[in-house]
């Protein structure tokens, strides 16, 4: 899997989930041997698409719409990174991207983000997963 970095000072031992990873959501079990020290609600700029069973974030520097997730803090995430890439599979690549804390401070994270144009995917307009029955 391919991952694009930024200029931050060194590789961020954190992720920011917006889906399945989320904490009570049916895939983070797959986080906790990383050993979670901190889960703080985020949000990145971006579109939450629907895809069934599981969200697609794709990154956007204009628009006004957020996509509302977890910065996961690791105390060892790279025991769990490549479990984690294997997980999500050939059609997401991570990538470091800044986030905003819901206190307007912003952080580093790795996080995942859709590998190819998927043509038309349904987007959740709240940019909530846990809301997207309610925007079908």
């Amino acid at each position: 899997m391919s991952a694009t970095t930024y200029n931050s000072p060194s590789a961020p031992n954190s992720l920011f989930v917006y889906g399945t990873l989320m904490k009570g959501e049916s895939r983070h079990a797959h986080l906790e041997a990383g050993g979670i020290v901190a889960i703080t609600p985020a949000s990145i700029s971006g579109e939450l698409l629907d895809m069934g069973e599981y969200p697609a974030l794709r990154l956007s520097s204009h628009g006004n719409s957020r996509v509302h997730g977890e910065l996961i803090e690791f105390e060892a995430l790279d025991k769990i990174i490549a479990d984690v890439d294997d997980e999500e599979g050939p059609g997401f690549r991570r990538e470091v991207v800044n986030v905003t804390l819901d206190d307007g401070r912003s952080h580093f994270a790795w996080t995942y983000v859709i590998a190819s144009d998927l043509g038309h995917k349904r987007v959740i307009e709240s940019g909530r997963w846990r809301e997207r029955a309610a925007s079908a």
